[in-house]
This record gives C-alpha cells, sequence and structure tokens, in this order.
C-alpha cells in the first residue's frame, strides 16, 4: 500500500492529493462544498482503504480465479505488506503521483521504488518461508484513481497513475528491486479503488452536465481491472488490438472488454479458447454434424461448462458454448432493476412483499408475465449495486462471493 508525496495545493490533473482515503465513506460522499450527498444508496468500495479492505480485494479476485478455473487456481496465501513506522501501514514513494504518470518506464519506476521502500519488511515476510520472492506476485496498491476508463466529457485528472501490468521490456531501463537474490521484474500496479464517486471529480465529469443530484450509478469497481492484469501474469493471451486497444472478443471475455462486465465486480470469464489453452476447461469434438441433429448446450455456469468443436477445415474450427445473463431462468439483472422498482411486484402482483425473493419471482413467473400486462411496467429502475447487494452478502460492503459470478456475462 503505497501513497505519494501529499500535495498540499490540490493539482486539478490527479485525483486527491496523494494519500489513501481513511475516513468514514459519508466525508467523501458528499458535493463539493455541500451538505447533499452524492449516492442514497449502496457505496461501493468505501474507505478506510487499510489492510482489511486489500485482504478483501485479494479475496475477490481469489474467488473469480477459482471459479472460472474450475477450482484449477485458489488464491492460498495473500498478503500484505505494512509499514511498521506508519499508523495505517502505508509506505511513501519520493514524488507527487504527475511525476510516475508521464510514461510506462515511469510506473516501471514508481513500482521499483515502491518495492525498494518495503525491502527489509518484504525479506523479513519470507523469513521461514518455503517458497522465495521468485514464486509470488508483487502488488503495488497505490493512492487514489488510475487512468483507465474513458468518460463521456472532459476528464481533467489525465495524470492519475494507469493501472499496469510490469514486466522486462517496461523495466529494461529500470534497476528492479532484488529481495533476498531475486530480481523482481513483474508484477501489478492498481489504484485503490476504481469508484469515482469518493473524489470531487466525478462532479466535473457527470454532475452538472448530466443535470443529476443522484451519481450513485457512475460507480466501478476493481475486481475487474485486477482480474485483467493478473491474466497476463497467469500466461492468459490478450485478446483485443494491443497497439490500437480496438476489441476484438469484445465483452465476451477477461482478456478484453469484458474485464469491465457487471460494473468492474463481475467480469466475464476467460472465453472458450483461452479457458481450453490454460487447461481449465474441456472441449467435445463434433465430427459429423449434419448427421447429430440438434444439440442441446446448457448454459456456462460454475457448474456446467461444455465447449464444442465444430471442424470446418483441416485448420479451422468454430468453438460454442452458451452464455447469458440470467440469474435464474427469465430474469437477469437489468430485468428485476425495472421490476422491483418502487414496489412494482408488490403493489400490482402480491409478490415479494418481503423484500427480494428469487425462489419467489421462479416459482410465480407465470403469475408475474400475467401482472406484467395487466399493469404499466415501470419506467425507471433501481441502481445496479442497490439491486445486486440485496442478492449477495457484501462483507466490507464490497462484492466478494457471489454464487453466481460467471452466469452475470454481458452479451
Amino acid at each position: 500500500m503505497v501513497q505519494f508525496q501529499e500535495e498540499l495545493i490540490d493539482d486539478p490533473t490527479t485525483t486527491g492529493r496523494g494519500l489513501f482515503l481513511t475516513e468514514n465513506s459519508d466525508y467523501y460522499n458528499h458535493y463539493y462544498n455541500s451538505d447533499s450527498v452524492r449516492c442514497r444508496g449502496f457505496l461501493l468500495d468505501p474507505p478506510p482503504h487499510d489492510m482489511t479492505y486489500f485482504l478483501a480485494q485479494l479475496e475477490a479476485v481469489g474467488r473469480y480465479y477459482e471459479l472460472v478455473s474450475d477450482s484449477a487456481l485458489s488464491l492460498s496465501i495473500a498478503e500484505i505488506i505494512e509499514n511498521p513506522n506508519s499508523t495505517n501501514g502505508y509506505y511513501t514513494v519520493s514524488n507527487v503521483m504527475e511525476y510516475y504518470a508521464k510514461g510506462d518506464a515511469l510506473i516501471a519506476e514508481f513500482f521499483s521504488e515502491a518495492l525498494d521502500s518495503a525491502k527489509v519488511d518484504i525479506e523479513d515476510y519470507f523469513d521461514g518461508k518455503d517458497f522465495s520472492p521468485d514464486d509470488v506476485v508483487f502488488v503495488v496498491f497505490h493512492a487514489g484513481l488510475s487512468q483507465d476508463f474513458t468518460y463521456p466529457s472532459l476528464d481533467p485528472t489525465i495524470y492519475d497513475l494507469k493501472s499496469a501490468y510490469i514486466d522486462e521490456k517496461m523495466m529494461q531501463d529500470i534497476e528492479p528491486t532484488v529481495i533476498l537474490d531475486d530480481s523482481i521484474y513483474s508484477g501489478i500496479v492498481l489504484p485503490e479503488t476504481q469508484n469515482i464517486i469518493y473524489y470531487n471529480v466525478v462532479e466535473d465529469i457527470y454532475g452538472s452536465d448530466y443535470e443529476t443530484d443522484d451519481l450513485c450509478a457512475y460507480q466501478y469497481g476493481l475486481t475487474g481491472t485486477f482480474a485483467f492484469w493478473l491474466g497476463y501474469e497467469l500466461g492468459l493471451p490478450p485478446l483485443y488490438d494491443t497497439k490500437s486497444g480496438d476489441p476484438g472478443v469484445g465483452f465476451f471475455s477477461l482478456m478484453d472488454y469484458g474485464f469491465n462486465n457487471g460494473r468492474g465486480v463481475i467480469p466475464a470469464p476467460p472465453d472458450p479458447w483461452t479457458r481450453i489453452k490454460a487447461g481449465w476447461s474441456e472441449v467435445e469434438k463434433i465430427n459429423d454434424f449434419n448427421n447429430k441433429g440438434s444439440i442441446l448446450i446448457r448454459s456456462y455456469s460454475s457448474d456446467e461448462d461444455t465447449i464444442y468443436q465444430i471442424d470446418i477445415s483441416e485448420n479451422e474450427y468454430f468453438l460454442i458454448e452458451n452464455r447469458n445473463n440470467q440469474i435464474i431462468p427469465g430474469y437477469d439483472i437489468e430485468y428485476l432493476r425495472y421490476l422491483l422498482w418502487n414496489n412494482y411486484l408488490c403493489e400490482n402482483c402480491n409478490l415479494n412483499c418481503d423484500g427480494i425473493d428469487l425462489d419467489e419471482i421462479l416459482i410465480n413467473s407465470s403469475e408475474i408475465n400475467d401482472c406484467i400486462q395487466e399493469y404499466p411496467f415501470p419506467t425507471d429502475k433501481f441502481h445496479y449495486f442497490d439491486v445486486l447487494d440485496t442478492l449477495i452478502n457484501s462483507e466490507f460492503a464490497r462484492i466478494i462471493n457471489a454464487p453466481y459470478a460467471i452466469l452475470l456475462i454481458s452479451l
């Protein structure tokens, strides 16, 4: 956990002043110079951003990879190295954020400087362990947001430090940190959060231009970004154009735009080709397709992973699997956001009057369809995270163990 030199005068080109958010979330959830809150609903990844918070982020990405790899991967050991000389356990680098944000080599410099600042404590951690620094992935969480998203209006914080996977190419001009005789040439750099709602820049981007006094809808989680860069460390190939940034398979795969599905908290699983390549999924070949008749392909989930291969030439083939967004048959989160708005089900259909009950919705799906025909369907909807929060356990107010995480795939 690494902060920057504190900016005594607020720099409009970076988010925050170089320090982690350590106060109660209400402190950061008010409009600038106002008593009005930006969001009255569910707040994703609220402060304090301390060791407990970052361990939960590690748990979330570990849970994701356990699901998509069919338990071939698990985050068995995840530790936060704390600075014993700091009240909150943070380390501090020598410059402000803007300095490190002006090129890939400077991001690599930040990564190595962060490890250097914690070198003694890292080496103490490895004392007596049966694994070495070369066996682990080093992740540096820095204070503030990252420059990872394109917003619909001008983003003044152009010198926020983008998240990155550090590799030997980025490190070619940087002296690596040496931990117990191992030179560290790779790792991950991540922000403390992707949730812009805790910073004044959210008002510059969404507030006045969008004429809204409710910014709950503009929240994003860190899990997808984390899983994406960890994919590089695991050898998962990128499926987008790495030069232009144009999509290849788009929202269907983690290693393309799919990392940000589900507002960044429920990233898409890797595509079938990648999962087969990684040894996480098996494929069933269909050799005589014309005489096969109809084939039922069940929806991909934590319990079902069916991939068919159909050869179309000696060197080409199709991979086919069934993806959908449904939490229960016939219902995805977007549908539920409308259906549950303003007690629509309870007042018109006499259902879900004691809170969201998916079993009750599923059992009464035909009655709900009849009800929709009789009463006008809502034109407004609940915020995404308000619905999601009622569906799953969100300890520490963040999404960790979504039992249906790999069912929620954007199409």
